[in-house]
């Protein structure tokens, strides 16, 4: 998969590649491995296991990645009489329960939710990763309520991806399933939108969706429900949220914002590799590592 691999013919191309697939006709598809096991991952992971001989000392690779980490730290710029959709992840990280667990759709949101939502332990983040399904988190997160009756759960979720699954509002209502879920909302296929600010020229393909209200919708199945555009009500309706003792939704609006400052970075254009990640609207990794004398020209 090209969200994977970036240009295959860079991809790792100094390291000795293992392909586990239960698949055969997947292994060596798009890059031919040096070591090709079929069989389920999970038992090919534990026989793994006791091959590898652990690593005493990460100290280095840790300083390594709180360098990074200070050099480039996650932030975003807020505006005002507008609310920023990396400011509400922010704030219900800073309200939610320590052992809250979080699950997402597929778009924007879920990477914002990636990189501002804290976690310090296993099982906390349900998230479809590469499989990019989008719908995802509303199921994900009413599965995790049933199995954790006592633990706080909440869905982060796009307008897009809401829409996949908006059915299952009635699932909450029936079965009193309390699942928290926060839509950022912004009128837009966000994350395609993105791509086609930087890639193609802006020119929409359908990535408009209208600018519904969410909250409408869950009032009609007999849902709590509340919709706020003012960034002086985020903290309020946050708690308001998490207080209500069943299910409830809350339509976050915001305007869709095709400057950088409104797109997800960092992001890696399709078919380049790692050193072209773009950082910012106008440097990349490369610019980077070329800035410390690291890479030649």
């Amino acid at each position: 998969d090209d969200r994977v691999t970036g240009k295959l013919a860079e991809f790792c191309k100094n390291a000795q590649i293992i392909h586990i697939d239960i698949d055969p006709t997947e292994i060596n598809k798009n890059i031919v491995v040096d070591i090709p096991i079929q069989g389920d991952v999970k038992q090919a992971l534990k026989i793994l296991h006791d091959y590898i001989e652990p690593n005493k000392d990460i100290k280095p690779w840790i300083k390594q990645v709180q360098g990074w980490k200070k050099e480039f730290p996650l932030e975003f710029k807020l505006k005002k009489g507008e609310i920023v959709p990396q400011a509400v992840v922010s704030e219900i990280n800073k309200l939610a329960d320590d052992d809250a667990i979080f699950s997402v759709g597929v778009g924007q949101h879920q990477m914002w939710a990636a990189q501002f939502l804290d976690f310090d332990r296993p099982n906390n983040w349900l998230c479809s990763s590469g499989l990019g399904a989008m719908g995802y988190g509303m199921p994900a997160a009413m599965g995790a309520q049933v199995a954790f009756p006592d633990r706080q759960v909440i869905n982060i979720e796009g307008d897009g991806s809401f829409l996949m699954n908006i059915q299952e509002l009635q699932t909450l209502k029936i079965e009193n399933i309390p699942v928290k879920n926060i839509i950022l909302n912004n009128a837009h296929l966000g994350m395609v939108a993105q791509w086609e600010d930087r890639f193609y020229k802006s020119i929409r393909g359908h990535t408009f969706i209208g600018d519904a209200n969410f909250a409408e919708v869950a009032h009609a199945f007999g849902i709590k429900s509340e919709s706020i555009s003012d960034p002086k009500d985020i903290v309020p309706a946050l708690k308001r949220m998490i207080k209500h003792k069943g299910p409830y939704v809350l339509d976050v609006k915001y305007p869709y914002n095709d400057k950088s400052h409104g797109h997800v970075m960092p992001m890696i254009p399709t078919n380049h590799t790692y050193l072209d990640t773009c950082l910012d609207a106008n440097t990349s990794l490369r610019d980077y590592w070329k800035k410390k004398g690291l890479l030649e020209e």
